[in-house]
């Protein structure tokens, strides 16, 4: 390799470390503002003492609080008597996501979740993207899947959740595959239980045309026909777990890099 090129990857890569370095620094900053009480209120923060409490100089420690407000993670206030500082909302998602991914990795087995749908017609694109896939589908949910979804929308505001708390979770992992000339996006499937007799996937696209309010149902039948379903009818769906998806996510992943 050229002189150039080898330069050029060294300087990519300590690039890389750097952003890296300054992410894992910049959530532990926000981690201790939360445990001097800056996500409840506005608290004030001598950048001495902050540079005392992460490990680094008052300068560096007055940079990081700069860039936590860049990003929108923080607030800070210049007063009379100092520097003061409250983690915003967006800080508060990127404090409760950690949380959350802590718990799951502590945890010995993670609890099925359930939530409600109401039943509604969708696009018509599920009938196409299920047989492109079906291949796919096949080998990985252990099932031959019916060529359309059962579409679903959130009830309340508790099945909203979630739906967000299992889409932060592993799942299964379908990879991308080529129609129509184009990359067609991977998708992530979550098993579950439909009306507590029926086995199936949720699956989430990469790519879609609907909210986040809204789950798309595979099972190796028309669910709407099985279970006599319309427009409008609600339906309860249990999504369950592997013990340690976190090991399992992982080992799936250095399979497909053999």
């Amino acid at each position: 390799m050229p002189r150039y090129g080898r330069r050029k990857e060294r300087d990519e890569d300590d690039m890389a470390e750097a952003l890296e370095r300054k992410d894992t620094m910049l959530l532990f900053a926000l981690l201790k503002l939360a445990e001097i009480g800056a996500h409840k209120s506005l608290v004030r923060v001598p950048t001495e003492k902050f540079g005392d409490l992460i490990g680094l100089s008052q300068q560096s420690a007055s940079r990081i609080l700069r860039l936590l407000e860049r990003r929108g993670f923080v607030e800070r206030f210049l007063l009379k008597d100092g520097t003061y500082a409250r983690i915003t909302n967006g800080g508060i998602e990127r404090l409760s996501g950690l949380h959350r991914t802590l718990v799951r990795i502590f945890e010995s087995r993670i609890e099925p979740i359930a939530f409600r749908g109401i039943v509604f017609s969708g696009l018509g694109e599920g009938s196409y993207y299920v047989k492109l896939y079906r291949r796919v589908l096949r080998a990985k949910i252990g099932f031959d899947p019916y060529p359309g979804t059962l579409n679903l929308r959130a009830v309340t505001i508790e099945d909203l959740k979630a739906l967000e708390r299992i889409r932060s979770l592993p799942a299964i992992e379908i990879r991308a595959i080529k129609g129509r000339g184009r990359s067609l996006g991977s998708a992530r499937c979550y098993r579950v239980l439909i009306e507590n007799r029926l086995r199936g996937v949720m699956v989430v696209p990469e790519r879609t045309h609907y909210g986040k309010d809204v789950a798309e149902i595979l099972a190796a039948e028309k669910l709407r026909e099985k279970l006599g379903l319309k427009d409008g009818d609600i339906v309860t769906i249990e999504v369950t777990f592997e013990e340690n998806p976190f090991a399992r996510a992982w080992d799936e992943k250095m399979k497909n890099e053999k």
